[in-house]
């Protein structure tokens, strides 16, 4: 009865090690299966990074102004102001009203100090009157009106008005953005087709794009001179000597920069001669 036993748990331990090595063995195939497809699928590919970029002229000015009044009382600050900031709108008369945009309108006390004398517990701050501040964004679709347009603020503001600056701005965008991404797309075949060449390749067809903006339009050349505030009474004075007298005003040139990221696969048909030797600025091929 024992040695019946003893050879029933042979058996079974022999058919558990059989079991064990069965799996083991199927286990390792199935790795290998699964690795050999991995490196089966996997392509090859090469991926370049390109900047396309694109001109174009502005099409937009923006006039920024500030009337600011000083006067005893808040009502006399504000019925001032708004009497200089009227007559500034009259003479600039944009066609549409929505090219008119009021930034900010404040008032505020404008305080002294006095010296006091020993003994004295009043305050050493006193009001001596209120400020009246209106900050006028005006758009300019015309540009060959932005000389004469500032000329007018300054003239019929005279001292109660100061200059902000004159910003030429691309309002509409799409077209030379559209361009600034076909020459990124375009850069960025050229320089991979080069890399492959190089390898033995040939460039195949595109695996995966993604773009990346380079910030807004930059100023490129023929830029308008800065206009500062100082600058305002020397043209304001110079006005009076006619068109010829007018401080010059262009727009210049803008341009946008687009940025790609492109990966492209790579067909090796064997065809091609790889590069083997960089030596300096001479390329050496097999």
């Amino acid at each position: 009865m024992k040695v019946m036993e003893s050879r029933r748990s042979v058996v079974l331990l022999r058919n558990v090690v059989l079991a064990a090595v069965l799996l083991s063995v199927a286990g390792a195939h199935v790795r290998l299966v699964h690795a050999h497809d991995m490196k089966r699928e996997r392509v090859r590919s090469v991926s370049v990074n390109a900047v396309g970029s694109a001109e174009a002229e502005p099409d937009v000015a923006r006039l920024v102004y500030t009337v600011e009044v000083q006067k005893k009382t808040v009502a006399d600050a504000r019925e001032h102001g708004s009497a200089v900031s009227r007559k500034i709108l009259n003479a600039v008369k944009p066609e549409d009203e929505k090219d008119i945009m009021t930034n900010h309108i404040k008032t505020h006390p404008v305080h002294e100090w006095r010296e006091r004398k020993r003994y004295d517990r009043s305050s050493s701050r006193i009001t001596v009157g209120y400020k009246y501040s209106n900050t006028v964004t005006i758009t300019l679709r015309d540009l060959s009106l932005v000389a004469d347009m500032t000329d007018r603020v300054l003239r019929e503001g005279g001292d109660d008005v100061t200059l902000g600056g004159v910003r030429f701005e691309l309002e509409d965008m799409d077209h030379v953005e559209l361009a600034a991404r076909a020459n990124a797309i375009a850069k960025a075949r050229r320089y991979a087709s080069t890399l492959a060449e190089g390898a033995g390749a040939k460039l195949g067809k595109v695996l995966s794009i993604r773009t990346q903006d380079h910030g807004g339009p930059r100023m490129l050349r023929g830029a308008p001179p800065p206009i500062y505030p100082e600058m305002a009474q020397a043209m304001d004075d110079s006005s009076e000597g006619g068109d010829e007298m007018m401080t010059p005003i262009s727009a210049g040139t803008r341009e946008v920069e687009i940025g790609v990221y492109v990966e492209f696969e790579l067909d090796h048909d064997g065809s091609a001669k790889p590069v083997i030797e960089d030596e300096g600025n001479v390329i050496r091929s097999v």
